[in-house]
């Protein structure tokens, strides 16, 4: 937990942050798609 506590403080994009809820969620990437479709 102290991974995400650091990447919690530090500034982030929103492309970081979708790919690390990607990451988060591991193999429902096809719902991921649903949710933050890919450009």
């Amino acid at each position: 937990w102290k991974k995400a506590a650091d990447y919690l403080n530090k500034p982030f994009s929103p492309e970081e942050l979708k790919s690390s809820i990607r990451k988060a969620l591991g193999g429902e990437e096809r719902q991921n798609s649903v949710l933050f479709p890919s450009p």
